[in-house]
Parts: C-alpha cells; structure tokens; sequence
C-alpha cells in the first residue's frame, strides 16, 4: 500500500471518506433549503437597517457624481449586493427585497439631508 495503511485501515479510510462526503452533502442541502424558508417578510429591512452604515458609506461616494437620486440608489444597491454577496446564501426572492428596500425613498440613507422624502415630494415650501 502506497500510505503503509494495511487492509482493515485502508477500508476505514474510504469508509469515513464516503461518510464525510454524505455529512457535507447533507449540511450543504441544509443550508441552502431550510434557512432560506425562515426568514421572514421584514429580512430584507433587518439586513439594511444592520448594514446601514455601510449602505451610507456607498450612497456618498455616489452622490458625489450629483446624479439623480434614483440612480444612485441603484448604484449603491448594487455595489452593497456585490460586495456582500448575499446572493450566494439568499434566494432571489430575498435579494430582490433588499434591493427593493434599498431603492425605497422611504429608506433614508442620506446623512446630508439631501435626500427628498415621499411625503414632501411634488410640494413647494414657502
């Protein structure tokens, strides 16, 4: 034998390799399924408002550019989802909620006071 293991050893070797494989095999599915299915309808709003920081930190560097603001939304949504890769861990649904709460006006993420709000929209201030 080419690793000095002799018979008995040899076949405890392919046995625990063949159970390792079915172990991982069996975590993988795990976490790729049952996780995904607990999350709830407000995840996508849990997961900005912890990474808001960082949602800011991008938004300024954008904002710079004096864009409009629709635009840098987008652009720091999908720097964030990049950067994070949430889409190797989150199914699409839940990808595209946090997007969509990053795109939301109703989500300030500017520290500037740049940013307009809904409620304001379309209304002249005296």
């Amino acid at each position: 034998s080419p690793w000095g293991v002799k018979g008995n050893g040899l076949l405890w070797l392919a046995e625990a390799a063949i159970s390792s494989w079915f172990i991982a095999s069996f975590v993988s599915i795990y976490t790729i399924f049952f996780p995904l299915w607990n999350l709830g309808p407000k995840a996508s709003q849990d997961i900005c408002n912890h990474f808001k920081s960082k949602l800011i930190e991008i938004y300024i560097s954008y904002g710079e550019s004096n864009d409009e603001e629709s635009v840098i939304r987008d652009y720091t949504a999908r720097e964030f989802l990049s950067k994070t890769r949430f889409d190797s861990s989150l199914g699409a649904d839940r990808l595209s909620a946090i997007m969509q709460t990053i795109l939301s006006q109703e989500f300030n993420l500017d520290s500037t006071g740049r940013n307009i709000s809904p409620s304001k929209e379309g209304k002249k201030v005296p």
